[in-house]
This record gives structure tokens, sequence and C-alpha cells, in this order.
């Protein structure tokens, strides 16, 4: 065997010999850690120790939490992550932070379906029709709901600066809102229509839409329509 063959058996050797301490390293454990929690303590370890690269154990845990919870094969069973909880809670409940006006997207650009009572918006004068053209100076042709809503959201008590066009009116509108709490309520409108036809126009499904709906059937009833009638609920848009 010549010096050359000699060097590469002893690196092959040398190569066999520490991957062998590598990966013994890594199995050589006790079978107790394999029952209950010790399980997973001892995976979480060792991918601490030997993977790749450094992954944070916020990310190792919630990495956890969405495999386990995927194993069940449960559609009605997952994990929220803060930005996802933070939609659910605004829907279910009708409370979020922004100007508190119902948009949505007509001929390519937002517009201004309705100001809530007592938004931000309806105190800075937006009206229904009033076509949003920038945000912040940002053009918004060709935005979508969800792009126009992420606009307008932000830090209560700050600011947000929109340029609109109002029908009517030949020169753009700038104005500046100071963005706060917002509830959108649930009922939008009630009326006692002829026939004694009463009609609810419900805006969004959330936890007080039950208590407002009985409010406003209790209301019509009281204004003289019969104790059953056909009730409407509007199209869904933007709440920013």
């Amino acid at each position: 065997m010549n010096a050359r063959t000699l060097t590469v058996a002893v690196a092959l050797g040398t190569s066999i010999v520490g991957g062998g301490w590598v990966i013994g390293r890594g199995l050589n454990v006790r079978q107790a850690d394999f029952t209950s929690a010790r399980l997973f303590d001892t995976v979480l370890e060792h991918v601490r120790r030997y993977y790749v690269d450094s992954i944070p154990d916020s990310t190792l845990f919630e990495h956890a939490t969405v495999g386990m919870l995927s194993q069940l094969a449960d559609p009605y069973t997952l994990y929220l992550p803060p930005n996802r909880l933070r939609r659910l809670t605004e829907r279910t409940t009708g409370n979020y932070i922004g100007i508190g006006a119902q948009i949505q997207r007509r001929d390519e650009y937002p517009m201004i379906i309705a100001p809530f009572p007592g938004s931000p918006a309806e105190r800075a004068g937006l009206r229904t029709g009033d076509r949003v053209v920038e945000i912040d100076s940002m053009k918004t042709r060709g935005w979508t709901n969800d792009e126009t809503t992420r606009a307008l959201r932000g830090p209560p008590g700050s600011e947000v600066t929109v340029v609109i066009e109002r029908p009517g009116d030949p020169q753009r509108l700038t104005i500046t809102l100071k963005r706060g709490g917002v509830h959108r309520r649930a009922v939008g409108r009630k009326a006692l229509l002829a026939g004694g036809v009463g009609y609810v126009d419900v805006n969004v499904f959330n936890d007080s839409t039950a208590i407002e709906l009985r409010k406003a059937v209790d209301s019509l009833r009281s204004a003289g329509i019969p104790a059953t009638c056909p009730s409407s609920a509007s199209s869904s848009a933007a709440e920013p």
C-alpha cells in the first residue's frame, strides 16, 4: 500500500469512526426518555444541539403546536397565531382600531359606502360615495379591500391622510383622520315598510348581533308589525 492509499484509508477510517460517534451521541438515550413528556423534551433538546441552524425556542414551540393539532385531523381544531386571533376577535366583537367606515372597491378604487355613526370617519366629514384615491401618499387604484383595510388601520391616536374625489366637487379633498376605537353595529338600519312589513339590515354577525336584532324587532313590533316579518342582510365589505 503506497503512502497516498494509506492516507486515504486513514482519513476514511477517521470519518467512519467520527460519524459513528456523532450518530451514537445522537441516539444514545435511555428507553425511559421516550415516555410521555420526556419524549418531547428529548426531541427538543436534540434539535437545539444538533440541528444545522439555530432556531428560537418560540419558533420550535409554535411548530410543535401546529404539528400536534394538525395530526388530530379535526377541521374545527387549529392554532391561531396572534395576527389571525386579532382578526377573529375583531369579527366576533365588532371592535377594532381604525377610521370606522364601510368601504368597497368600485371602479378600481376604494369607495366609502357609509361612515359608522360617531366614528372618526363621520367626524372628519367622509360621506357615502367618496372615492379614496390616495392613502398616506400611496395611490390606491387597483387596491383590494384587504389592502385598504391594512392601510387605514393603525395604533389608536395615530393619523392617516386620505385624498378623496367627491361627486359634484371638481377638486380633490385631502382629509387627515385620527384613528380610534370603533364598534361596528350589527344592525345597520331598521324600517317599517308598507303593509306592516318590518325591514332589518344586518351588516355583520358577531357577539352582539342577537341582542341588536332582538331590540330592532321589538322596536318594529312596537311600531305595529305582526309577530313575524321578513328581514334582509347586506353584503360584506371592508371595515377600516
